[in-house]
């Protein structure tokens, strides 16, 4: 909904849908970056954008203003949680290893950056919210199945046409993932650790995203 009333230049109801989106997966706030570069073009649509964006995190700071132990819990809580069918586990076979949020922030800083990038170059904005929630959710330390549907409506309208046969893989991979992690479990098997089938499908997944992540860029860069 965001993309859509950006593109027919409703700046607050874009910046009031991202806003909630921000809210529901904090993900989408990469792609907001790339936004409020493009909406600074204009003082008036990046008012109104800036406007509806606070609009839409008034759940954040309603839980900020009416519990802030609750909100710090909140934090604290997912600050803590553990590598979940993440990429760095083919590199350190670790699920509760600190470093694997390290090499996430890391990396995701450099996801912000080449946003920033690719937009500057291609002066596309859907194309770079693409690239950019494609490598965020890609690099994180915690990518559950469900997340894979951030990207579904952005990927449908960007990706090209040659790209689209590997993010169906991707997205059969991530299907795969629940039942089969559930079916481990049933059989008292460690659906965490390399190894487990669980794990295989979702590295070979995040490998084919990332692979069109990295194929994309390389792509920007030479048109």
């Amino acid at each position: 909904m965001s993309i859509y009333f950006y593109s027919t230049k409703r700046y607050f109801e874009s910046g009031l849908y991202l806003g909630l989106s921000v809210s529901t997966k904090l993900f989408t706030i990469i792609p907001a970056v790339v936004y409020l570069i493009d909406a600074a073009r204009s003082r008036k649509a990046l008012t109104r954008f800036i406007f509806g964006l606070m609009m839409g995190l008034l759940p954040f700071v309603f839980l900020i203003v009416y519990s802030p132990i609750g909100f710090r819990a909140f934090l604290q809580y997912h600050a803590s949680w553990y590598c979940e069918n993440c990429i760095y586990l083919l590199f350190i076979n670790d699920i509760f290893s600190g470093i694997h949020k390290y090499l996430s922030i890391i990396a995701e800083s450099l996801v912000v950056i080449l946003a920033i990038t690719v937009y500057i170059r291609q002066k596309d904005l859907h194309v770079a919210s693409l690239y950019s929630l494609l490598g965020a959710i890609s690099l994180s330390y915690v990518f559950s199945p469900q997340m894979l549907l951030l990207l579904i409506p952005l990927a449908l309208m960007n990706l090209r046409s040659r790209d689209y046969s590997l993010f169906f893989i991707s997205d059969f991979l991530n299907a795969l993932i629940v039942p089969i992690f559930f079916v481990e479990l049933g059989l008292k098997n460690s659906s965490w650790s390399l190894g487990s089938l669980t794990q295989t499908v979702a590295q070979l997944r995040n490998i084919v995203l990332l692979y069109i992540y990295a194929k994309g860029l390389m792509h920007l860069r030479s048109s």
